[in-house]
């Protein structure tokens, strides 16, 4: 599945980058996750975009890293 990357989007990471206080990509990784058909579950290792992805309502994939 593609996600277009575009002005809404970007926006959207802007929003969860300062929200969530994610890095860059990290936060155009959970605005194209948030943009998706994937059922609501959301795969990372890194701590705090699993928190940010946890408070947009994800279900976290591993449960426990």
């Amino acid at each position: 599945m593609r996600i277009v990357i575009d002005d809404r989007r970007i926006h959207e990471a802007a929003r969860l980058a300062e929200t969530h206080l994610l890095r860059g990509y990290d936060a155009v990784q959970l605005a194209a996750a948030m943009a998706s058909d994937l059922g609501g579950a959301f795969a990372a290792w890194d701590a705090r975009l699993r928190a940010a992805a946890a408070e947009e309502g994800f279900t976290l994939i591993p449960v426990e890293p």
